[in-house]
């Protein structure tokens, strides 16, 4: 399975923000959108990501102020992405390799998608699932 698979299935407009909004501005939106990441855009490039990480971090680091800082003070600089023809186990492997919940799905240059463990996790579960249920099936079929 590619990945462009999940991040289709989301559908609607991929969640971003600019570098100049606020990191309050950023969380609400996170929290509105009940998301753990955002894509941080200029001029339609991915510049960097914010995550709930970054936000609790750089409270924990410079207080409540932080909330007024601007994304880009936040915002996680050296970006790792995809493209949505790489196979699922690919993205996976970069996630884990680099430490990392969620990845900017990229096409052409143009942001498309964010992908994240969760719902990597989420489709493999539902393999298994359906796999299960015909092993199960198949299983029935024999007994009787």
């Amino acid at each position: 399975m590619r990945i462009k698979a999940l991040v289709e299935f989301q559908g609607g407009d991929v969640a971003q923000v600019a570098p100049t909004d606020t990191v309050k501005a950023a969380n609400d939106k996170m929290a509105g959108m009940n998301i753990g990441a955002l894509a941080v855009t200029a001029d339609g490039t991915v510049v960097g990501i914010i995550s709930e990480r970054d936000v609790a971090r750089g409270i924990s680091r410079a207080g409540a102020g932080f909330l007024d800082e601007s994304v880009q003070a936040a915002m996680s600089k050296n970006v790792i992405t995809c493209t949505g023809d790489m196979p699922v186990r690919e993205v996976t492997q970069l996630l884990c390799d680099n430490r990392i919940r969620h990845i900017p799905v990229l096409e052409d240059g143009h942001l498309v998608g964010m992908a994240s463990i969760r719902d990597i996790l989420g489709s493999y579960v539902e393999r298994v699932y359906a796999e299960y249920d015909a092993m199960e099936e198949q299983l029935g079929a024999l007994t009787q």
